[in-house]
């Protein structure tokens, strides 16, 4: 199953930047586009099935995820294909942008759990969210061999790579 989180940014102009130290600092590659990253490792790249892509670009006016004020979303999607390093990053993304960037909201729209979607302004409490839900997205002992997430299920977002 797919899955995507939508980070949605109030700024007037996009924080380029920060963003792209996020990017950088989670072994993100740009392909062509300006405002698209991808991240695939390096035994699945050469498939491109199992990535995370992320996209940057204006809200829609007509989108009822949106929150109001908003002006950037930020799509961060993966597909079922996902190894433990696709999902670890698709969770680090918004954790990390909460932590990094001012006026920020992220949203879980996934019926997963009720009541649907989910929105998180504070890095704690989609932390909490995110080791809820990683198991619908990977194995977690994939995630714990690779020191992503300790033996007691935390996930660790911030200073990992």
């Amino acid at each position: 199953m797919s899955y995507a989180l939508y980070i949605y940014v109030s700024d007037h102009e996009f924080p380029v930047d920060t963003w792209e130290g996020i990017m950088g600092d989670l072994g993100f590659d740009r392909p062509s586009h300006p405002w698209r990253w991808r991240f695939a490792e390096a035994t699945e790249s050469a498939s491109g099935s199992a990535a995370v892509d992320v996209e940057v670009e204006r809200v829609d006016p007509a989108s009822h995820l949106a929150p109001e004020g908003a002006h950037w979303c930020v799509h961060v999607r993966t597909t079922a294909a996902r190894g433990p390093a696709e999902a670890w990053r698709q969770l680090a993304v918004p954790y990390r942008a909460l932590e990094r960037l001012a006026r920020v909201e992220v949203c879980d729209p996934e019926p997963w759990y009720a009541p649907a979607p989910r929105r998180f302004t504070e890095s704690a409490a989609f932390e909490r969210h995110a080791a809820r839900i990683v198991g619908h997205l990977t194995e977690a002992s994939a995630l714990v061999e690779r020191g992503w997430m300790s033996p007691g299920g935390l996930l660790l977002l911030a200073g990992v790579r």
